[in-house]
């Protein structure tokens, strides 16, 4: 099996445990918005970011946030875009840090920065676009973004980061040899 076959049917396997993932686990984070929803769906993405590059880890999020709108999209798709510009952001820029740098520190650093751009970029999504889309008044956007949306991706990240680093270090060396050999 040529070296990109291999990669696209590991790819394709991220792309399907991240969706299982989010079709079956669903659990609610902050206690003031019961449907603000973590999922580990970011792990394989952010895997796959890791593994086969930043562009990889986007497409990861972008197949998944669709396959979920298509089959169970709970929340519109107002609710998949919103997860694929978060998990594409967190496994775009974790992957572009790990890239530069191939280290424990490195992913360290990536998962780190990852999170906080992902809990960052979604704030402007929210408050300007996705609260208003759900049909949430304009003066209940920042109250919202500060005490739920802001919260639950910090938490999001933080579950995601703790449970990929293990997953990551323990796949990395047999998957890498999977997938590099010739």
């Amino acid at each position: 099996m040529s070296q990109s076959v291999r990669r696209l049917v590991f790819i394709s396997m991220l792309i399907a445990m991240s969706y299982a993932l989010m079709f079956a686990l669903q659990i609610p984070l902050v206690p003031v918005a019961p449907y603000l929803k973590y999922d580990p769906s970011d792990v394989p993405t952010l895997v796959g970011s890791f593994i086969f590059g930043p562009v990889a880890g986007v497409t990861i999020a972008f197949v998944k946030a669709t396959l979920f709108l298509m089959t169970k999209g709970t929340s519109g798709p107002v609710g998949s875009i919103q997860n694929f510009i978060a998990s594409g952001t967190f496994a775009l820029v974790a992957g572009l840090i790990y890239k530069r740098m191939s280290t424990k520190w490195g992913l360290v650093a990536g998962l780190l920065a990852g999170g906080l751009a992902m809990t960052a970029v979604m704030i402007p999504v929210n408050y300007y676009w996705a609260l208003g889309a759900y049909g949430i008044p304009q003066a209940a956007h920042l109250e919202l973004v500060r005490t739920a949306i802001t919260p639950f991706n910090l938490a999001r990240a933080a579950v995601s980061s703790l449970l990929t680093f293990p997953v990551f270090l323990a796949l990395k060396k047999p998957l890498g040899k999977i997938v590099n050999q010739k």
